[in-house]
Formats: structure tokens, C-alpha cells, sequence
């Protein structure tokens, strides 16, 4: 199973109300296929590895990023600049959005669940 864990951010994408910096946790494999062909991890990967390019390319955000083999976690700096801001939270929405979609067809392959607090990578 893949779980998903958001970290300080509420189910919109939005910072979660403390000053705790938003982020996200992806772990584990879905089972639903052999290495290499299993669509739901291959959905997930895209639409994760997406938001984490888009956070750093078009919000111009900064992050702590920590990837291996079944597992990516990351830790966005929160920008300053408001229109920065608000890019990200367009682009974890998104993601959110889209993983959400695949939570719904696949219940037993993945799950999401929220988290605040200062957690460590």
C-alpha cells in the first residue's frame, strides 16, 4: 500500500493555520501490478513528482527534499513573497486534487491522511 501523509496543510492545499512548514510524505509500493507496470504507483509517482518539480520551478519555493526507493518525503520553506505562496498552495491543491482521484478508484492501494506539527524529514 502507498500512504500519504500532508503535512500542515489542509485538504485544499492551504497551510493548515500553525507556522509549521507544509509538506508531504509518499511511502511504499500499491501492490496492484509487477515492478515497472502498476499504474496506480505509476500515477502517484507522476502526479508527486510533478507537484515537487512545480514547487521548486514555477513557485520558485524552496525545499528539503529526501527521495529513494519507495519513499519521498519533502518540506517546503514557506515564500515570503505572496504570489510564491500562493503558487503553492495552487500546486498542492492540484496534487491533492489528483491524488484524491486516485484514492477514490483504488481505496485498497493507497491512502491519505493529515498531520500538523513540526516533523522531521
Amino acid at each position: 500500500m502507498i500512504t500519504i501523509t500532508l503535512r500542515n496543510m489542509g485538504p485544499g492545499g492551504t497551510p493548515a493555520g500553525n507556522d509549521a512548514a507544509p509538506g508531504f510524505v509518499v511511502e511504499g509500493h500499491a501492490g496492484g501490478g509487477r515492478r515497472g507496470d502498476d499504474v496506480v504507483c505509476a500515477g502517484v509517482s507522476a502526479i508527486v513528482q510533478t507537484a515537487v518539480i512545480a514547487v521548486s520551478r514555477v513557485a520558485g519555493a524552496s525545499q528539503d527534499l529526501i527521495q529513494r526507493e519507495g519513499y519521498l518525503a519533502t518540506r517546503i520553506r514557506p515564500p515570503e513573497d505572496h504570489e510564491a505562496a500562493f503558487a503553492v498552495s495552487v500546486i498542492l491543491r492540484s496534487m491533492i486534487l489528483g491524488l484524491g482521484e486516485i484514492v477514490s478508484q483504488y481505496p485498497e492501494h493507497v491512502s491519505i491522511s493529515f498531520e500538523t506539527g513540526n516533523q522531521s524529514l
